[in-house]
């Protein structure tokens, strides 16, 4: 039977660490008056949308502004209008579905 010779360690050479440089923060710039501000709601006009809508509130804002012309839109036009809105495609069709399902 042969043995086998132990063998050596390796030596391990030094690991070389690169310093990585904090960085900065951006400033926040406070508005100014020429930056646009949001749409300001008249008397006559519906209620501006707040910014922060949420998609399920967006979808019944449409629904109940649409189905309210004469003629009502149909469902195709509702979700294409709450999509061009910024709303998920999915989203519209699924609470359309349920608004459909309970008015």
């Amino acid at each position: 039977m042969s043995r086998k010779k132990p063998i050596a360690a390796a030596v391990e050479e030094p690991v070389v660490v690169a310093q990585i440089e904090p960085t900065v923060e951006p400033e926040v710039v406070a508005p100014t008056e020429e930056q646009e501000q949001p749409p300001v709601a008249t008397s006559e006009q519906e209620p501006a949308a707040p910014a922060s809508e949420r998609p399920v509130q967006l979808v019944r804002r449409v629904l109940k502004q649409m189905l309210a012309s004469t003629p009502p839109a149909s469902r195709s036009a509702i979700i294409a209008e709450c999509v061009k809105q910024g709303c998920n495609l999915h989203t519209a069709k699924t609470q359309y579905q349920k608004w459909y399902k309970n008015p």
